[in-house]
């Protein structure tokens, strides 16, 4: 009898706890919501759903993003990756400048693609969408997250 691989959003409705591996051995174990909302390493944040990945630097307390964001964040100085899920960006006309690049309607949310004066791509996924308020390709806009939203990793003592 052949059956489909499980789908993502079907293993996490259908599971209670989650082992992630990575290169052969277990990197997290938790609920579908921690596995998510907390992932453990820059890999277990991409396993599932979508992820910002942004390259950083720390130091002081402070991570530099290199089109001029930054943020307070704890940790040693050094290269970090910063992750953030597209649904915690918001359009904020204070924050960084970015041109979007791609708009997509998607029904409960729009997935915009912005494009940051370093060439970084951003995926923010607009919730419950007016025609007034959707960014068109082309359009400058500003973005933000809050800083409990953004999980960082160090990038200088591993791939993780």
């Amino acid at each position: 009898h052949h059956r489909d691989p499980v789908g993502e959003g079907e293993a996490l409705a259908l599971a209670n706890r989650i082992a992630v591996m990575e290169a052969g051995r277990i990197v997290q174990v938790g609920g579908p919501e921690d596995i998510y909302r907390r992932p453990a390493t820059r890999f277990v944040s991409t396993f599932v759903g979508e992820a910002n990945v942004l390259s950083g630097e720390r130091r002081g307390g402070v991570i530099n993003l290199p089109w001029g964001a930054s943020f307070p964040a704890a940790g040693g100085d050094g290269r970090v990756a910063v992750v953030v899920r597209p649904e915690h960006v918001v359009l904020d006309g204070a924050g960084p400048m970015g041109e979007v690049s791609d708009a997509v309607f998607l029904g409960s949310f729009v997935k915009l693609s912005i494009r940051m004066a370093d060439g970084t791509e951003l995926t923010v996924h607009l919730p419950e969408p007016t025609d007034a308020a959707v960014p068109r390709p082309g359009d400058r806009v500003g973005v933000a997250w809050r800083p409990e939203d953004a999980r960082c990793f160090d990038e200088s003592s591993s791939s993780s």
